[in-house]
């Protein structure tokens, strides 16, 4: 079959890989470079960029109209996503013979949206999944090819699911494409079932000190890698990507407190620091950074 693949991410990649050994793939759409990174500089998204480090040329239309132009002219008998970044029209749907497959990071129908693994954890699910859909109009509620589910422990990030789930979610679209092809159609979501899981601002990421410790644990492993969860410390941005919990408080909430371990004070217990990003500094651990701050007693995450 002539395949498709529109991605902005690197977790299409298992999918692109799986897709290559039987199938044909006649071309690979992203979105517009756009400003990246600290500097903003306008870049290729991760996906385009490694396509273009393979030799594969990526088309990055800036509308609707560019997209369907791409699509007419790549005589693609379907579209595989997988993170593309765009809600696709019903003309482009309609324009592959079998129209567009989604690989989504969740069970659906639960939790449709932009950020399905950083929402489970956040809610301290025990599973979670990946699914493959046929496309439609809607936010992630056309019908349902194939689905997994995996265990989470409680102490995953969501960088670690993502990268699991991305390549159980390549043998699950390599299914759905023999279905498309024995004229196996998918089963239609229960809609009643559906949660969603809206995309994650830089707030949403924001420490509050007062909630419990189990939230602020899943917090900080649902915003690794990006946004990043983070307080304020001296007046300035600080992350905190990699911690554990304690039950044990160490002072007033938010107080920091420095012995074998640095800990930071919850409503309920501590958060143990191991890995830190201060404002304008490089990804460190949490004793490295006290080596050099030049930490005064008492002092707090705001």
């Amino acid at each position: 079959m002539k395949v498709a693949i529109a991605s902005s991410s690197l977790l299409a990649i298992p999918t692109l890989q799986s897709i290559q050994t039987t199938h044909e793939i006649v071309t690979a759409i992203s979105m517009p470079d756009a400003p990246q990174g600290r500097g903003r500089q306008v870049a290729p998204n991760p996906f385009a960029q490694r396509m273009t480090e393979i030799g594969f040329e990526t088309a990055k239309p800036n509308n609707q109209q560019e997209l369907e132009e791409v699509l007419a002219s790549s005589a693609a008998e379907l579209v595989v996503t997988v993170a593309y970044g765009r809600l696709i029209k019903l003309k482009a749907l309609q324009i592959p013979r079998h129209g567009w497959l989604n690989l989504h990071f969740s069970l659906l129908p639960k939790y449709r949206g932009a950020a399905p693994v950083q929402h489970a954890i956040l809610h301290g699910e025990t599973e979670t999944g990946v699914t493959v859909f046929s496309l439609d109009e809607g936010m992630d509620t056309g019908p349902i090819y194939e689905s997994a589910s995996i265990s989470l422990r409680g102490d995953e990030t969501a960088g670690n699911v993502l990268t699991h789930l991305s390549h159980k979610g390549a043998d699950l679209v390599m299914r759905a494409i023999e279905k498309i092809e024995r004229g196996i159609q998918p089963i239609p979501q229960i809609d009643s079932e559906a949660s969603l899981a809206p995309k994650i601002t830089k707030e949403n990421a924001k420490i509050n000190w007062g909630s419990g410790v189990d939230y602020i644990d899943r917090l900080v492993r649902a915003m690794n890698p990006e946004p990043g969860a983070w307080t304020t410390f001296r007046g300035e941005r600080f992350q905190i990507l990699q911690a554990r919990k304690s039950g044990t408080k160490v002072g007033g909430i938010g107080e920091i407190s420095i012995s074998q371990e640095i800990a930071v004070s919850t409503i309920d217990g501590s958060l143990i620091l191991e890995e830190v990003k201060p404002a304008g500094k490089k990804t460190m651990s949490a004793k490295d950074w006290v080596r050099g701050a030049r930490f005064q007693p008492g002092e707090s995450f705001l």
